[in-house]
């Protein structure tokens, strides 16, 4: 992994937007150019809230095929 954020050590948890943004400067990326994964729709709305894209994992064939998409896209 490139940056770990851990809520402990922050003090900010999801799905607030802080720890997403926070996540974003650690990693020097743009919100639109990131794809986050979780499986509580709350988290992943968080992340969608503050421009990024994001997926609610069900299953990994289906996470899989939205992270392949989502690198070619890219």
């Amino acid at each position: 992994f490139d940056a770990v954020t851990l809520s402990c050590q922050v003090r900010l948890a999801k799905p607030k937007p802080e720890i997403y943004k926070l996540t974003l400067r650690n990693l020097d990326v743009l919100p639109h150019n990131a794809l986050f994964i979780d499986d509580i729709l709350a988290n992943v709305e968080g992340a969608t809230a503050v421009g990024m894209n994001g997926i609610v994992h069900i299953d990994w064939e289906t996470t899989h095929k939205v992270i392949e998409e989502f690198i070619i896209e890219s």
